[in-house]
């Protein structure tokens, strides 16, 4: 046989930062350590892709995503913690 077959090599780094990405949003305490893991793959993954034009961008835009508003969630949840705790200390 003559014909040579292309392979096309499967990138599973977009699909890999969407899932630490929700999973992220998931997790309550180690939350924020996966969240940075799965912004380093978001960008990793959407830099692999930017030659391309697929639609795995844009689940490597989705990981970005979800990882930023873990981050951001965390940080409002630890905000929210530190004024309830400057309210008990002001009260008592």
């Amino acid at each position: 046989m003559t014909t040579t077959q292309v392979q096309q090599k499967s990138n599973n780094l977009p699909l890999y930062s969407i899932i630490i990405g929700v999973s992220s949003l998931c997790i309550p305490i180690f939350g924020i350590i996966i969240a940075i893991g799965g912004i380093i793959l978001s960008i990793i993954a959407t830099r692999q892709e930017v030659g391309k034009s697929n639609s795995q961008k844009g689940l490597a835009i989705t990981g970005l995503c979800c990882s930023i508003a873990t981050i951001a969630l965390h940080f409002l949840l630890i905000l929210f913690y530190v004024v309830l705790f400057l309210i008990g200390v002001v009260v008592a």
